[in-house]
């Protein structure tokens, strides 16, 4: 069957000046074009040699305003606007020359713009791997090379992990009330709107400082465990804080170190506070938990374990001898799915956090020692303490703080019921410890059971 002969050679051509004036066109495109006016091969062929001849059509201009739009508007990559023009068959040279026209400097900033905004935009995405890997991909569906993407999210990874974002959550508690005080806390942590990563709640947060664990203890596979992992699993974050446990006989004050995926750590209280019998009722535990977060190294205490400097203090950066928290001793380290070393590697933790029940009657000690802690160890101090009076009428003003390593106040919350978001940087850990070795000095020891 023959092909009809739609339109004549020139209206043809003038057509097809006008498409090629209306915007830049590739070969392929005006080749079609002239075909679907009804044109035969050899017309075809004159015709677009008449184009090129009049600089209605260029290929290298065509090919070089092409990838500069699509860099500028889509925010392509090079591999997918290479794979584009070659689907228009765009010759490799001007190909080569279209992509070394885009200026390098703002290509690897559109570069590093797209890897931060998707990386913001799954700031609710608790896993690292597979945050990272949804970015990853992301941006090779954009066209980037991957040893670029690979440097921009390094970049990325490094700018995250320099920063750690905590919610200290100081309330009121009712006595020995687990329903009471769970579903006040649940209350308070959908209340949280900022991000977060790590939530810390007092001491004995469901019960508040009770002697009665026969009554009170629970296992750890209780209601207040699970409530804990909902809670972490919900809002995509850790969430810290201690209960009573029973365990092989013994009922211990434990904190739980509670990842969003349910796996957790835990540290038995060390000291027990023997002027109200708490070292009658619980065991004592006999090993540290250093957690980590993001590259953060994390020590876990509770209360009146701040009165035991010891039992804090950052081991010398030295090969350290077998000790309680040795690594043959320690609990395993528990951390989210991404991990690198801290500031300053050959110190033991960058952040300490206790949870407590202190009353107002000694609260001039709780401050200075949280103060204390942090100066001479170094490292940031977080301290949650909860309000009101509990079932022995004794009465707490809260008081929780959060300390630089310098042992400045950067936040404390007296006499209310108080959440606060902090986020702590390690760039001004690291200032402080580079300008002020004194780490380098500290004594040797070790600690035994």
């Amino acid at each position: 069957m023959l092909r009809r002969q739609q339109l004549t050679r020139e209206q043809a051509l003038q057509k097809a000046r006008h498409y090629c004036a209306y915007q830049e066109r590739c070969h392929s495109e005006v080749k079609e074009k002239l075909y679907s006016f009804g044109l035969w091969k050899n017309d075809v062929e004159e015709s677009l040699s008449l184009l090129i001849e009049e600089n209605y059509l260029n290929e290298e201009r065509y090919a070089v305003q092409y990838a500069g739009g699509r860099f500028r508007m889509k925010h392509w990559g090079r591999v997918k606007i290479r794979y584009e023009l070659r689907q228009k068959q765009v010759s490799e040279d001007n190909i080569k020359k279209a992509l070394a026209a885009i200026d390098e400097d703002s290509y690897l900033r559109a570069l590093e713009d797209l890897a931060a905004e998707k990386w913001e935009s799954l700031r609710e995405e608790a896993n690292a791997y597979v945050k990272k890997h949804k970015v990853h991909d992301y941006l090779l569906q954009k066209g980037y090379e991957p040893d670029l993407v690979g440097r921009a999210l390094a970049e990325i990874n490094e700018a995250s992990m320099s920063t750690l974002t905590i919610t200290t959550i100081q309330t009121d508690l009712s006595w020995e009330d687990k329903e009471a005080n769970l579903g006040r806390l649940e209350e308070k942590i959908n209340g949280i709107r900022e991000h977060t990563e790590v939530i810390v709640l007092p001491e004995m947060f469901s019960t508040g400082f009770s002697m009665d664990p026969g009554a009170l203890a629970e296992s750890m596979d209780g209601p207040s465990v699970n409530w804990m992992k909902k809670m972490a699993a919900r809002k995509r974050c850790i969430l810290t804080g201690s209960l009573i446990i029973a365990e092989e006989g013994n009922y211990f004050n434990r904190l739980i170190w509670m990842l969003p995926n349910g796996e957790y750590g835990y540290y038995d209280k060390r000291h027990r506070f023997a002027y109200a019998g708490e070292d009658e009722k619980y065991e004592a535990g006999d090993k540290r938990l250093i957690a980590s977060v993001k590259g953060w190294k994390v020590h876990l205490l509770v209360c009146y374990d701040l009165r035991f400097p010891v039992w804090s203090r950052q081991r010398p950066p030295v090969s350290r001898s077998p000790g309680i928290d040795s690594p043959q001793d320690s609990p395993k380290d528990l951390s989210l799915p991404e991990s690198a070393s801290g500031v300053s590697p050959a110190l033991e933790y960058d952040l300490i956090i206790y949870v407590a029940n202190w009353p107002e009657r000694r609260t001039h000690a709780w401050k200075t020692l949280l103060q204390a802690r942090a100066i001479e160890n170094q490292s940031f101090v977080v301290g949650v303490n909860r309000i009101g009076n509990d079932g022995n009428a004794i009465r707490h003003s809260g008081d929780s703080m959060i300390v630089g390593p310098l042992g400045e106040i950067l936040y404390h919350a007296p006499e209310k019921e108080d959440i606060f978001t902090a986020t702590l940087r390690k760039d001004q850990l690291e200032e402080a410890r580079t300008r002020f070795p004194f780490w380098k000095d500290a004594d040797q020891f070790s600690i035994k059971p």
